[in-house]
């Protein structure tokens, strides 16, 4: 019973108790939307929902100590056999080699999906510029890499298919540098088993493959983050040089520059960084410092190239999203409970409420967000929230199973909501990724599917378009986006746990990120793809601690 009572005493088991009940609640909320479609239906569902909670608790508690407790027993028995010492092997190790052995595992993708995979954002991109008056979409930056090796292929190579082939070699180039680098860094750690699986990772998982000839901006501000979380966490631990400090910036910038609401991620993690660091002023000014540059000066370049192509950010509307789904979840639900007035004022605030209830899919706002008055919001914006106050209390239960649907995909690991969003312009296509080539253009600039290997580019579309990969047991988990939010949640649990204020920095910039995926208008892999090839950083820094105690031990 003391042995009980001591570990229910250990900080490290209240850690542990904390991260499994909030997973837990996850699994019950998003088993009774995804089933019964209401989070809460009585009192005893509470009660009975209380219960699942508590037992899932246990459960995954008691496992999590015990194989923790197993881990430990193995390493303490190994522990002088497996130390790893870092010597002047490890310098001969090049970046160069596992940047070849990345790109050559993606060849056999290039070569089925060739010339590219121009989907998501990428293709309207092109269209739009080219066939609609030189319109821009955001950001900015993306629209001219894609423009550009567009207009290449038409005018230089007299084939867009070809342009979009050297996008996808360049994309994929970036891609594959930047991932070597990643694996360089990890090596030097001194944990080979971290790097082989970091390197295996990088080179073989579908995400990774695929992503790297997509047509999203999502891919080139995952890749620069990774540099941009490697340089601020050195900064942090070393003495940083102007040159060092400039290379951070222009980094930190380019990202910025690569996903425009990104900015709102630096500029909300500050407070969090500021209250972590206010002990350590040396790490403090520099954080604040270069954050304070980086905003200003992407701010600065963002609005001169908005106005050089006269072009207004007015994004108001997608804020107001997840207030479009609740509506229409509402109107769908208890339109014959709504007063005439409410009615009206609905159909004020969202053009026509019949229609927005017809429209509506818990999985995806954008149906409803199309549906947004923005005029009428913006010409009174007290009122309308007034307004959403008024229906949010009245009815509490919808307004919030409106945003859990919606997001569901993010926090319930067993969610298949999020893999049944399909484009419009294809159908047939209704799974965890888009997989196809967008139509764009005629004769020389159209941008022609010619596959080299469509055995193996069915085999992917089966996966991803088909949502075959649920059927793969233990490993589908792999691909859930709510497995990279256990794990950032994890990541920053741990860094608090350790009382490490330099990777709680790190942590809160990847926490407060993937938050404010929960603000978009649905759960789609893409927008936290940058999670996910930041998982081997978070691995190596999550064992640098470990691996500093041994240095030491050892002088290596």
């Amino acid at each position: 019973m003391d042995k009980v009572i001591g570990i229910i005493k250990e900080r490290k088991f209240k850690y542990i108790c904390f991260f499994w009940f909030i997973i837990s609640i996850q699994f019950v909320i998003g088993s009774n939307l995804q089933v019964k479609g209401q989070s809460i239906e009585s009192f005893q569902d509470v009660v009975f929902s209380l219960f699942k909670i508590i037992f899932l608790s246990v459960i995954f508690v008691m496992l999590h100590y015990s194989i923790m407790k197993l881990i430990e027993k193995i390493k303490n028995q190994n522990n002088n056999k497996d130390l790893l010492v870092i010597n002047d092997k490890l310098k001969k190790h090049s970046w160069l080699k596992y940047f070849l052995i990345i790109a050559l595992c993606w060849i056999p993708v290039l070569l089925a999906f060739y010339p590219a995979i121009v989907s998501y954002d990428g293709g309207y991109q092109i269209r739009d510029f080219f066939f609609r008056g030189n319109m821009y979409h955001h950001p900015f930056l993306i629209t001219v890499i894609y423009t550009t090796f567009y207009a290449l292929g038409v005018n230089v190579l007299n084939s867009a298919t070809l342009g979009m082939f050297l996008f996808s070699v360049f994309q994929m180039s970036f891609m594959a540098f930047i991932f070597a680098y990643a694996v360089k860094i990890i090596e030097e750690s001194g944990k080979k088993w971290l790097r082989n699986i970091s390197l295996i990772f990088y080179a073989i998982f579908p995400y990774n493959q695929l992503f790297s000839m997509i047509t999203t901006k999502d891919v080139i501000f995952a890749g620069l983050m990774i540099v941009f979380i490697i340089k601020l966490y050195k900064m942090l631990e070393e003495k940083y040089k102007a040159g060092d400090y400039i290379f951070l910036i222009i980094i930190g910038v380019l990202m910025l520059l690569s996903r425009n609401n990104s900015v709102l991620v630096l500029k909300v993690a500050l407070p969090f960084i500021i209250l972590v660091l206010i002990k350590n002023k040396k790490n403090l000014i520099k954080v604040i410092s270069v954050f304070l540059i980086i905003i200003c000066l992407y701010q600065t370049i963002n609005k001169s190239l908005n106005t050089s192509v006269d072009k207004k950010n007015d994004e108001g509307y997608l804020r107001i999203s997840p207030f479009s789904q609740a509506v229409a979840k509402l109107v769908n639900e208890k339109e014959n409970e709504l007063t005439e007035m409410e009615k009206e004022k609905i159909t004020y605030y969202f053009k026509d409420y019949k229609k927005l209830a017809k429209i509506y899919k818990s999985n995806i706002a954008d149906n409803t967000t199309g549906m947004i008055n923005n005029k009428n919001v913006m010409s009174d914006k007290n009122e309308f929230f007034k307004f959403m106050w008024q229906l949010g209390k009245k009815y509490p239960v919808i307004f919030v199973d409106s945003f859990l649907n919606t997001t569901r995909g993010y926090w319930y690991i067993n969610d298949n909501s999020f893999n049944k969003i399909w484009n419009e312009e294809h159908p047939e296509t209704m799974g965890a990724l888009e997989l196809f080539c967008f139509k764009i253009g005629k004769e020389n600039g159209e941008v022609v599917e010619a596959s080299k290997l469509p055995k193996l580019k069915q085999l992917y579309q089966s996966l991803f378009c088909q949502n075959k990969y649920q059927d793969i047991p233990v490993l589908y988990i792999l691909f859930q986006p709510a497995t990279y939010f256990y794990i950032t949640l994890a990541n920053l649990l741990y860094s608090i746990y350790k009382r490490d204020k330099n990777k709680q920095v790190i942590a809160i910039i990847f926490f407060i990120y993937f938050a404010s995926c929960f603000l978009t208008n649905c759960a789609i892999v893409r927008y936290i793809y940058v999670i996910i090839v930041n998982v081997p950083i978070m691995a190596y820094l999550a064992t640098k601690n470990e691996i500093k105690g041994e240095c030491e031990k050892w002088n290596y």
